[in-house]
């Protein structure tokens, strides 16, 4: 279980390192890691129990769950504005290209 520990917090002081600078798929893939060695954890106290030593690295590691979410939040708000102003390109594009009907006549007046 030690070194399920170990390998979970390199894990996460990789991505607390760089977490200022970290992207989208960065993130996506420490999640999926980071679910891989609960599972494995979990998997060991079944049969084990964990030691107090144990628990308090937990507790440690779980203390950057907060900043590993508001990084999560950035990123999605960035996601929303991008898809925001993708969508209003979309809609004055969309103006410009409405199809006009080639007999269609415009005729000015003049005063």
């Amino acid at each position: 279980m030690d070194k399920l520990i170990d390998q979970l917090e390199q894990l996460t002081n990789t991505i607390i390192d760089r977490l200022d600078t970290v992207s989208f798929e960065e993130v996506e893939q420490f999640v999926e890691e980071r679910q891989e060695f609960i599972t494995m954890i979990e998997i060991l106290l079944q049969s084990s129990t964990m030691s107090n030593h144990q628990k308090v690295r937990i507790q440690n590691l779980l203390q950057h769950d907060s900043s590993i979410v508001n990084r999560m939040q950035i990123l999605m708000d960035e996601a929303r504005e991008w898809l925001q102003q993708r969508n209003i390109a979309k809609a004055q594009r969309n103006v410009y290209d409405s199809a006009y009907s080639s007999e269609s006549i415009l005729m000015d007046r003049f005063k």
